[in-house]
């Protein structure tokens, strides 16, 4: 008896410690559900309104319910902005080595090739296309790689939120996650068309973005710059403590071989505007790609 006595604590504390664990478990169950036909309608009718809630605030990035604010995991917003960040880096670590000069030795060997095509002192614009569909192309990949995450989270989020809504109705589970996958896939074909098309469009260069114009100012200023520093480096050390006649005659006079060859009718000045321009153009088109490609995901699909 004593024996008995002695171990009756322990043995209440363990009961006591089984007994929270399993409510504990069993709490999220929920009740029993309702019996009648109408009592279930309307159970029913509820748990779709917050399901559907809860779907459209994950997405747009309200987390104000507490089942969102508990769980990072089913904050669609959230994990989409990941994907479309990714995509931005992706795209702009594609960005070709615009000042090595392997880069301007290819582009220069295609205007070569092209050469004839155009008259003497006009760009080449078939060399300027050819560059564009390239890399749109290029882009295509990290795009493809965006849309399948986006798609793939929401499907997670849709399963996970109805799990932590209803875990005690296996059955509504099962429905409401058929129901869901079969609207996602159709929604994720669709998708798929309407990014097709915008690059259909990204492959047809064109823009009407004044920020182009600044940036190919910029560009020139900079390679401007970059002569003058070079041209001021050749001169002899004297020739800058004497007479500035004479030093402006020889900065004038090396800054005009360069400007011939820059801004002439050779091959070698119109593959250096045909970089300037190629530069441009793929800052201003790689912005509107990522943005137009995220609008069309979260107007279209999220």
């Amino acid at each position: 008896v004593g024996r008995i006595q002695l171990a009756l604590p322990i043995i209440k504390w363990e009961l006591q410690n089984e007994l929270e664990r399993v409510e504990k478990i069993v709490k999220p169950l929920g009740n029993e559900g309702p019996k009648s036909v109408t009592e279930q309608r309307h159970r029913l009718m509820r748990i779709m309104s917050d399901y559907c809630s809860l779907m459209r605030q994950s997405s747009r990035g309200f987390y104000s319910d507490q089942l969102l604010a508990s769980s990072t995991d089913i904050r669609l917003y959230g994990i989409n902005q990941g994907s479309f960040q990714a995509l931005k880096g992706a795209v702009a670590s594609s960005r070709p080595p615009f000042e090595d000069p392997s880069f301007t030795e290819a582009l220069a060997k295609d205007m070569s090739d092209l050469r004839g095509r155009e008259l003497p002192g006009f760009h080449n614009s078939q060399a300027f296309y050819t560059f564009v569909a390239n890399n749109v192309e290029g882009w295509r990949p990290a795009v493809e790689n965006c849309r399948a995450q986006v798609v793939e989270a929401t499907r997670n989020v849709s399963c996970m939120i109805i799990e932590k809504l209803v875990p005690g109705f296996p059955g509504i589970i099962e429905s409401v996650n058929k129901i869901a996958l079969r609207i996602i896939g159709n929604l994720a074909e669709d998708l798929t068309t309407k990014l097709e098309n915008v690059f259909v469009k990204e492959s047809d260069p064109f823009t009407a973005n004044e920020n182009m114009l600044d940036l190919i100012n910029q560009l020139r200023f900079r390679n401007f710059d970059k002569a003058l520093n070079q041209v001021m480096a050749q001169v002899p050390t004297g020739s800058k403590d004497g007479p500035t006649d004479a030093l402006q005659a020889q900065v004038t006079q090396r800054l005009g071989a360069w400007y011939m060859q820059s801004h002439g009718v050779n091959i070698k000045s119109k593959v250096e505007d045909m970089s300037i321009m190629i530069e441009a153009y793929w800052d201003v088109a790689t912005k509107r790609l990522v943005d137009n490609i995220c609008m069309t995901i979260e107007h279209d699909f999220v």
